[in-house]
């Protein structure tokens, strides 16, 4: 089907939410004067006219990429299911990164805990301290 019968059903989507937000306005139309439903249908038709002309903008960008043959085509996937590996291979190493990183850290003086240094007290408990 591909990115031509997404235009379609992209309009067909369009019109049907239109006409959902037209019936949506009548309804709040014929709703009693001076209530709040009034307001609450009209709120609900100005969103599903907004959705319809989102649609409607996709379902035309989709029919001028299809029409001028700028369509986007899908990644090629491979049989795992994912993306096709690049042509050239990559000179990234992760071995050595790792080792280097061991390395690193081999060489880096570890933290001596201050024996002076008392915790602090927990304090359990809520409310005031008893004297």
């Amino acid at each position: 089907m591909g990115r031509r019968g997404f235009g379609i059903g992209a309009i067909m989507g369009g019109f049907s939410t239109y006409m959902l937000a037209k019936r949506t306005e009548l309804m709040g139309d014929l709703a009693p004067a001076g209530s709040d439903v009034r307001l609450t249908y009209h709120m609900v038709a100005l969103a599903l006219m907004a959705v319809a002309l989102l649609m409607f903008i996709r379902a035309g960008l989709t029919i001028v990429r299809t029409l001028t043959g700028r369509a986007r085509k899908p990644a090629q996937k491979s049989a795992r299911g994912f993306a096709a590996e690049p042509a050239e291979p990559s000179s990234f190493d992760a071995d050595a990164a790792l080792a280097r990183y061991v390395e690193r850290k081999a060489l880096e003086p570890k933290p001596v805990a201050n024996p002076e240094r008392q915790p602090a007290p927990v304090h359990r408990g809520f409310g005031r301290k008893a004297v």
